[in-house]
């Protein structure tokens, strides 16, 4: 006699649900059900050194970020008349919770906000849209380890093996633009609004450094420098960055086959650019120069002799647009380092001594050191990348306050940003000229 087990479909059922619950949030991309773009094409961003977030994990908004992983609200600062907005996450170190370091640092990373703010024009100015900033714990973000701080914006782009071209950052879009760098990516109706982190920054307040937080005065043998530190990273956020991997292949990596503005302007020792347009329009077709290849081996991640924090200038990268400089370069690549600063070492009449002691954007920012202002050469990669930077800098009670002398650059105007969806979840294709971070047109 044939035996039957009405209980045991059902429990095949429920253990079939409860997969299907577990690996929906397990994955953002693997279930429709959990897509907030169409197809899951731009559920995925990325940061500037290749590590991929699911879109939820960096919602500001907690209950849709927490569909990812558990988490804590966080605290809303607004530094004054800054395009940008801080979200604090608890435990970041510049906690709103009254203790006089926090609170201290905390004031430093505004003020360097402020004075970019300052420095850059932006239709933000009237608008009233900010870039979001978090704040968080150092242990909370993929691809910091050892480093001492750290700060990226993020990349949303369309996956594609076949297309490749420039790519700009949420970041870059928002200040050009004026309007939310994510706004009509998706049918969801928060696009339109704060849904998403613009950029994460985070600094190692946990750890046995000392940290300089008086703006009035000049840091101690001992102390790193706040302000310093953070001017670094935001800038890095911004776009001074380089997206060239050590064999040449976009560092972001797998279908996403981009490279920064900022990669436009590298070339070899002897003045081969990095990275050359097949022929397409405008900013896409861009692919790694094939005719450098082997001489690019020089930044091997597997070289057996790595000299860390030395340039060869005789043979390193370099920065070819408003100016020329050499990027740092070593031996064996770097990730987030190699190509993204200048050399100090080969700046002026070089020598090892200069090393680290000039530029903002050096690979190391060392103890003691004060540079609380772009140098002349860094503002003019801003300029090159985009931006409308004005001619003066910071103010003399911060120790920061520069001349530039010559007139404030004209930047690029984004007449608007991402040919999609409107507010009402409909989709909307019209002659805008940046789709995804990725720009048509110059």
């Amino acid at each position: 006699m044939k035996r039957s087990y009405p209980n045991f479909h059902l429990l095949k059922m429920s253990l079939l649900l409860f997969l299907s619950f577990f690996s929906l949030n397990l994955d953002a991309q693997t279930d429709s059900l959990f897509r907030l773009s169409e197809n899951g094409i731009f559920d995925t961003v990325l940061d500037r050194t290749g590590n991929k977030y699911p879109i939820v994990r960096i919602a500001i908004d907690d209950t849709l970020r927490g569909r990812w992983d558990s988490v804590l609200p966080n605290k809303v600062l607004s530094c004054t008349s800054g395009y940008f907005q801080i979200y604090l996450e608890p435990g970041c170190g510049m906690d709103d919770d009254g203790d006089t370091d926090n609170v201290a640092r905390r004031n430093v990373l505004c003020r360097v906000l402020y004075d970019l703010s300052q420095f850059i024009h932006s239709p933000l100015t009237t608008s009233g849209a900010k870039v979001n900033l978090w704040v968080r714990k150092k242990n909370n973000v993929l691809g910091v380890g050892s480093a001492i701080s750290y700060g990226t914006s993020f990349f949303p782009l369309p996956y594609s093996n076949t297309t490749s071209g420039i790519a700009d950052n949420a970041s870059w879009l928002t200040i050009h633009s004026g309007a939310d760098g994510y706004k009509n990516l998706m049918p969801y109706s928060a696009m339109n609004s704060n849904s998403f982190f613009h950029l994460i920054i985070t600094f190692d307040f946990g750890g046995s450094y000392s940290w300089h937080t008086d703006l009035t005065t000049t840091p101690s043998s001992g102390e790193y420098d706040l302000y310093t530190v953070a001017l670094k990273e935001v800038t890095h956020a911004l776009g001074f960055a380089s997206e060239i991997s050590g064999d040449g292949s976009p560092l972001i990596g797998g279908t996403y086959n981009y490279y920064s503005r900022y990669d436009r302007f590298l070339k070899t020792h002897s003045g081969v650019p990095l990275i050359v347009n097949s022929g397409s329009i405008g900013m896409y077709g861009y692919d790694f120069n094939p005719s450098i290849s082997s001489a690019f081996a020089v930044l091997s991640p597997n070289a057996s002799n790595c000299i860390a924090d030395s340039t060869d200038c005789d043979t390193a990268v370099k920065y070819v647009g408003g100016i020329t400089q050499a990027v740092y370069t070593p031996n064996c690549y770097e990730v987030g380092f190699s190509l993204s600063n200048f050399e100090d070492e080969c700046w002026g009449t070089p020598t090892p001594a200069n090393n680290n002691l000039y530029f903002v954007e050096s690979n190391i920012t060392g103890v003691a050191s004060m540079k609380r202002y772009l140098k002349p050469e860094e503002r003019t990669v801003l300029a090159d990348i985009g931006f409308s930077v004005d001619t003066v800098y910071g103010d003399t009670t911060n120790h920061n306050f520069h001349n530039y002398g010559g007139s404030i650059s004209t930047g690029i105007t984004v007449a608007g940003i991402n040919d999609g969806f409107n507010s009402g979840g409909a989709r909307e294709i019209c002659s805008d000229l940046v789709y995804g971070g990725v720009e048509a047109g110059d």
